[in-house]
């Protein structure tokens, strides 16, 4: 029998380019650079240098030598090669100052950092700090994830000072995501208090952003960021505003609205419906809420009447809306089947739970499905289950009725990937 073999090399840049793509280009880069002119021609190739993300092999373990070796060549040997390749780049605090100096990245437009604390970033996001001369015209794309369990009084308010930093010098740019990870142990007045009378460049096109109040969300979308298309906002406490919705100038471009509150808001009819009639060219809503102080739950009739029939250009609506009343004995007590049933008539695919105790207290529970946040609250103990595969926090109390043995086999199999409870 007759044997052959076919070094690597000997293979044509199309089958090598082929089998180079199923694999991480950190790996390709790292071990094909340096190794002869034709791997390390294809291993420069657009595919593999494009977006580079180091975090994996980011550690502060003095004994990884492993990952500091391969941190030591991108450093020293590969980022001065392909630098000007780059247009997207992650980076975590360990990596910023050796990463982001070492050449201009002439393309790079798109920039990630995540678990920063808060006074790295107010370090980088300064107005005096070399990382502003260099970047501020380049950055189009800007996600930072602020992980700091940190709660002195000026560590809260520099995260304001570094949003408004990041709005005012990056001109240029037109994607924001500014969030927090769960460790972030905030009070709800620590975050971005922002200044009424605060003016913004008018790049910003896709706004991601937790803020404390409803004053804040809604002067981001008085006007000021004209060119506003997609705005996701997570509202600390949603309570009666000082501004006037319904003189307000929303942001006409508004494709996308994204409202979440884990607080109880006794505010709803008062300020939520009244700004989502405003936005009529909506083409997609998120609404995740708790809501109490109603004489009525917020059922399918409601959501019809008094939202989706204001919005002739919406094609998705995603909701999960909790809503908590006090029932009186003598008065009709609706279904599940009465709350979802005028969504399931317009095409929704809804679910709903509802629980009414021995204190005339009534809960209803209703959202969409598929479900597709990654957090989830449960207020009751008569939660019927379901699969999640999107979530990964669970917030669950019941004020009225301990939770039993079924309740936690229920839990466990819903959400098969939760990893906070």
């Amino acid at each position: 029998m007759n044997y052959s073999t076919v070094n690597i090399v000997d293979l044509c840049d199309d089958i090598l380019l082929v089998i180079l793509n199923k694999l991480n280009n950190i790996d390709v880069l790292y071990s094909l650079i340096g190794v002869n002119r034709k791997l390390d021609r294809l291993a420069q190739d657009i595919t593999f240098t494009q977006s580079i993300d180091l975090v994996e092999i980011s550690s502060n373990e003095e004994n990884n030598s492993k990952k500091k070796s391969i941190l030591d060549g991108f450093c020293i040997d590969i980022i001065p090669r392909i630098q000007h390749n780059i247009e997207s780049l992650t980076l975590d605090p360990l990596l910023i100052d050796r990463v982001l100096y070492i050449g201009n990245y002439s393309n790079l437009h798109k920039l990630t950092l995540v678990n920063l604390q808060l006074e790295v970033a107010s370090r980088i996001f300064n107005d005096g700090s070399s990382f502003i001369h260099i970047f501020k015209h380049k950055i189009l794309h800007l996600t930072l994830t602020i992980k700091d369990g940190n709660t002195a009084r000026y560590i809260r308010k520099l995260s304001t000072n570094v949003f408004t930093t990041i709005l005012k010098m990056f001109t240029n740019l037109t994607h924001l995501d500014f969030s927090l990870t769960d460790i972030c142990s905030y009070s709800p007045s620590s975050f971005i208090n922002l200044v009424p009378t605060t003016s913004y460049p008018s790049n910003i096109i896709h706004l991601n952003v937790r803020v404390y109040n409803f004053d804040d969300c809604l002067c981001l979308i008085d006007g000021r960021l004209s060119q506003l298309q997609r705005f996701i906002v997570d509202v600390d406490d949603i309570y009666t505003t000082s501004m006037t919705i319904n003189n307000m100038r929303i942001v006409s471009n508004l494709k996308c609205f994204s409202l979440t509150s884990f607080g109880e808001t006794t505010d709803y009819d008062n300020e939520i419906v009244p700004l989502l009639r405003q936005m009529s060219q909506l083409e997609k809503l998120t609404l995740s809420l708790i809501v109490h102080g109603r004489t009525s739950f917020i059922d399918g009739n409601h959501l019809v009447n008094h939202i989706l029939n204001k919005m002739s250009f919406l094609h998705t609506f995603i909701f999960n809306i909790i809503t908590e009343i006090f029932t009186p004995a003598e008065e009709f007590l609706p279904t599940a089947d009465d709350v979802g049933h005028a969504l399931i008539q317009r095409g929704y695919n809804v679910n709903c739970s509802i629980d009414y105790t021995t204190f005339n207290i009534g809960q209803c529970h209703i959202y969409s499905l598929p479900f597709t946040m990654d957090r989830i609250d449960i207020h009751s103990s008569k939660f019927p289950g379901g699969l999640f595969m999107t979530v990964r926090h669970l917030v669950a109390r019941d004020l009225y009725r301990p939770f039993e043995y079924d309740f936690f086999i229920r839990i466990s199999q819903a959400f098969p990937l939760l990893n906070k409870l």
